[in-house]
């Protein structure tokens, strides 16, 4: 299992309480809030050759939540991949949008993000379950009992991997990858070059290798009305650690799956380590 060495520090904190006290985005950046998705989503997912894609870092449920800004202490990875190759965009503590890449080359533009971990506590037996069934983990709770852990008064461990497509220049040539994220979905066809109604594949990753029997949500919004409420459906990954599914016109898409490993013998009163992964794109009308 991977061993993480680095939290929030006491003096992060305080920087941070300076930054952006007051607002529910500190609670979420140092983990004091019950976890949910985490998902990179861009200003313009077609801008045009030249432009800079500004992209916000979100938090939150049901395809809403809040904009959290460039923490670099807070980032283990952050990476962008189009038609030339990879490199490493730069940014400033508190940027918002928190991502900013520019474009050089027409085609699919890639960027891909792992989080520093976190730590979630529980405290209600019923909120954790909920969240289990919600995210597809069930056997979590037994495997939970058997361990003899507590219903309440334990943590979680968690971190974060987004990734974003966007079509630069409507060019549509260019492909999803692997980008070498330890948790990670790899859109197998590149949505903008596809027709109204195609079926779109998507697979799941951990460690490099195809995740069967793994459930995917994936949220879904008309272009243009964020924070309305989104077409919520699931997905189970087939023997390959693949989903399909018809993609509509003018439509966004984000697609979030969770992995659970325990923490065993426990580190203090963490438990458990989830990892998260998710994919945003835009089907466009």
């Amino acid at each position: 299992m991977l061993e993480y060495r680095y939290l929030v520090d006491e003096a992060m904190r305080k920087r941070l309480t300076r930054l952006f006290s007051g607002t529910a985005l500190f609670l979420a950046l140092c983990g004091n809030v019950n976890a949910h998705e985490f998902w990179i989503e861009p200003v313009d997912f077609t801008p045009e050759l030249g432009d800079k894609v500004e992209a916000n870092l979100r938090v939150g449920q049901d395809f809403k939540g809040d904009i959290l800004p460039l923490i670099p202490q807070m980032v283990l990875f952050y990476e962008a991949f189009d038609n030339q190759g990879m490199r490493s965009p730069s940014g400033e503590v508190g940027d918002r949008p928190a991502l900013k890449v520019e474009t050089r080359a027409p085609g699919l533009l890639v960027i891909a993000y792992q989080s520093t971990p976190s730590k979630v506590a529980f405290d209600d037996p019923d909120i954790f379950k909920a969240y289990l069934e919600w995210e597809g983990l069930d056997w979590v709770l037994g495997e939970h009992q058997k361990r003899g852990l507590p219903e309440a008064g334990f943590s979680e461990l968690y971190a974060r991997y987004p990734k974003t497509l966007v079509d630069v220049g409507g060019d549509t040539s260019g492909a999803d990858r692997a980008t070498g994220l330890q948790a990670e979905l790899v859109a197998l066809d590149n949505p903008y070059a596809l027709g109204a109604g195609a079926e779109m594949r998507v697979q799941l990753f951990w460690n490099g290798k195809p995740e069967p029997g793994r459930q995917i949500k994936m949220f879904s919004r008309p272009a243009g009305a964020e924070g309305s409420m989104p077409e919520v459906t699931d997905h189970i990954t087939d023997a390959s650690g693949q989903i399909s599914f018809n993609v509509s016109p003018g439509t966004v898409y984000m697609l979030n799956s969770v992995k659970m490993l325990p923490v065993d013998p426990p580190r203090d009163d963490v438990v458990w380590q989830s990892f998260w992964s998710s994919l945003t794109f835009e089907f466009p009308g």
